[in-house]
């Protein structure tokens, strides 16, 4: 009980180290609280879910502080306090479902209640119930966040705001994610590969193009139509932007598929994250219709390109469906999109130059064509006759001398 009270005083430490070291303790109390699988609703060693929602408010607060060391060790021990309340949110339905069973006793179950008068600990509480769940209230959370000018600080004694808001969000679902990569039946099986993949994009779908008000100039048909996020209460319209945010936004969003879901899976299933992402960007007609924006298409791309280098040529499979994507996405009205499409063909010339190519040999000579195609056209221009421009009957010329003479 008196554990919140000491990680208060650390978090207002001036030395980085003290609190550093503060975020270390919050990860141990994090995976000392997840309950065993024969931990029943009555036992007494279950730990009591106040002390969790305590240390999770603490580590929401101290997200970005201004060490980045800091800021990261606060990340991981959110996001174990997190894996934690996931925890409590299974084991209580399995024993919502052993009681309906008939199994279990009618015995008030008060380890696992909330009991906290922060209303916003409740909410995430209560909303971190399982894995997909608890993906969405971080990418929302990190939409509300802001940009880099509009960020309020968190609340921590050292916190910052701006950008580091972001960028601790982003960090808490990596870190989340590499978490629930290690548990089996989690990723794949009860949270689809192409479920994570959408909620992830939305991080810099259509809410986050509103706030750096722009549009998506190029949309390619996708494969959800959950790629609109449910945020309220967004910075729509906020005269305060930066330059960078959809930088950042984009960056981040990147960081989180391949640091937290792709670097920490077998080949195979890198292999299937590729496909999805290949399938995400051109659209099946079997499968409900969506929009990517230029964003979302720019980190596909990104990842793509990451996958294909790291695969090899394990990737030889997928080639048939990329590069016929590679090649629309090379006449994309966004720069963005054309120069990270480039660095996919880079990667595909690096593990397959039989297949870069035969890109080479396309480009040049849809290139020869559309300079036949301008030949032509300014030669048919210039071979036209000058047609003489009609003047008015009252205008005066004013090539013609002035007789002075007149006068």
């Amino acid at each position: 009980q008196e554990s919140p009270k000491l990680l208060n005083k650390a978090c207002a430490d001036k030395y980085p180290e003290v609190r550093q070291a503060a975020a270390r303790f919050c990860l141990k109390m994090g995976m000392m609280f997840v309950p065993s699988r024969n931990t029943s609703s009555d036992s007494s060693t279950t730990p009591n879910s106040f002390i969790l929602d305590e240390v999770i408010a603490l580590c929401t607060k101290n997200l970005d502080d201004d060490s980045i060391s800091v800021a990261v060790g606060w990340a991981e021990a959110l996001a174990q306090c997190i894996t934690t309340a996931i925890a409590y949110g299974q084991h209580q339905h399995s024993e919502s479902t052993r009681r309906s069973n008939g199994a279990g006793d009618d015995g008030n179950d008060d380890s696992l209640r909330v009991r906290s008068s922060s209303s916003k600990v409740v909410s995430i509480a209560s909303t971190c119930k399982t894995v997909q769940a608890s993906v969405r209230y971080i990418v929302d959370q990190f939409i509300k966040a802001g940009g880099e000018l509009s960020a309020s600080r968190m609340g921590g004694p050292f916190s910052v705001g701006g950008r580091s808001v972001r960028e601790g969000f982003g960090m808490v679902l990596v870190k989340l994610m590499r978490i629930q990569s290690l548990l089996p039946n989690v990723i794949g099986l009860d949270y689809s590969i192409r479920e994570i993949l959408l909620d992830i994009l939305v991080m810099v779908g259509p809410d986050l193009e509103k706030q750096l008000g722009r549009n998506a100039h190029t949309k390619i048909p996708a494969s959800s139509s959950s790629l609109t996020s449910q945020t309220k209460g967004s910075l729509f319209g906020s005269k305060n932007k930066s330059i960078a945010d959809g930088g950042l936004a984009r960056l981040s969003t990147a960081r989180v598929i391949r640091e937290g879901l792709s670097e920490t899976i077998s080949e195979s299933r890198q292999l299937s994250i590729l496909n999805e992402l290949i399938t995400l960007c051109t659209g099946e007609p079997s499968v409900p219709t969506g929009t990517l924006n230029s964003q979302q298409m720019q980190v596909c791309l990104v990842e793509i390109s990451h996958l294909v280098t790291a695969l090899g040529e394990v990737a030889g499979s997928s080639l048939e469906d990329l590069i016929p994507l590679l090649m629309i996405f090379l006449k994309s009205p966004d720069h963005g999109v054309r120069y990270e499409t480039a660095v996919v063909c880079s990667a595909v010339a690096t593990s397959f130059p039989h297949e870069a190519r035969k890109i080479l040999q396309s480009s040049v000579g849809e290139i020869q064509g559309q300079h036949a195609e301008l030949v032509t056209q300014a030669t048919l221009d210039a071979e036209k006759p000058l047609t003489p421009k009609k003047k008015s009957r009252f205008q005066r010329k004013e090539d013609q001398p002035i007789d002075r003479s007149l006068h």
